[in-house]
């Protein structure tokens, strides 16, 4: 049985999932892996740019609508087995081969249920993307662009840190989340009350309450092409607001 599973959801990703798979072929034999995309019923060329890699093994779900981020991941993982599961958004990109010595880590660290990459913007910029639980304090100062209390963001980040250094952390961006399967089946899936935003957050808190670890691990690198689509987009600023609204009555009000 292969060791990993890739699990992938696209919604008119043309633009970015060939990258996304190249790098993929490039870094990771084909032995190791299964690529399963649940694609959200996308209206641009998406399927034809995936139908392009014939010689990796690729498992296409087509959905009949968009049925959003986490229920999307949610019907990809009732038909994996495998021991490990990366949860990948089709706009990053690897820059090496260390996901295999991710799942030896964590084959030596049964004590912990997720790992994170070291996360790179466009420019290879370091991203950070590790973070303490929220507060609605820190959430209401990242909308901010000048802060007046930066030393809370940095803390909330963990830019304190040395991010080439593992560390533990409390969560992580889910453009890249390395689970161990046996930890995600014995809880919930994704929470499917969240359309998108805040999933990534609610798994490592459900992840962390049956004390499992999230470790963050800066051997291996990915490229995140990510765009702050929701300062922009009225109706995303709407997902956002009301999946912030569900964590906070799920997991209770931090204020600070």
């Amino acid at each position: 049985m292969k060791k990993l599973a890739i699990s992938v959801v696209t919604f008119n990703s043309e633009k970015v999932i060939s990258q996304c798979i190249h790098s993929i072929k490039k870094f990771l034999p084909k032995d190791f892996y299964t690529l399963y995309i649940y694609d959200n019923a996308s209206t641009d060329l998406t399927l034809e740019k995936i139908k392009e890699f014939t010689d990796i093994d690729i498992k296409i779900i087509l959905g009949k609508d968009n049925i959003g981020f986490g229920r999307a991941h949610n019907e990809i993982f009732k038909t994996i087995s495998q021991p490990y599961v990366l949860i990948l958004n089709p706009d990053t990109e690897f820059l090496d081969n260390q996901l295999i010595g991710a799942t030896d880590y964590l084959d030596k660290n049964s004590s912990v249920g997720i790992l994170t990459f070291k996360i790179l913007d466009t420019n290879k910029n370091l991203f950070f993307n590790c973070h303490r639980y929220p507060s609605l304090f820190n959430l209401i100062l990242r909308r901010i662009p000048f802060s007046l209390f930066k030393s809370s963001l940095k803390e909330y980040s963990y830019m304190e840190n040395d991010y080439n250094k593992i560390f533990e952390i409390d969560w992580c961006s889910g453009a890249f989340l390395l689970v161990r399967t046996k930890l995600f089946k014995e809880k919930e899936f994704f929470d499917q009350k969240y359309f998108m935003y805040f999933e990534d957050v609610d798994l490592c808190k459900s992840i962390t309450s049956i004390n499992s670890k999230v470790i963050y691990y800066p051997l291996g690198q990915v490229i995140h092409h990510w765009k702050q689509e929701s300062r922009h987009n009225f109706k995303l600023k709407k997902y956002l607001v009301y999946s912030m609204l569900y964590y906070f009555k799920k997991w209770g009000l931090k204020l600070i």
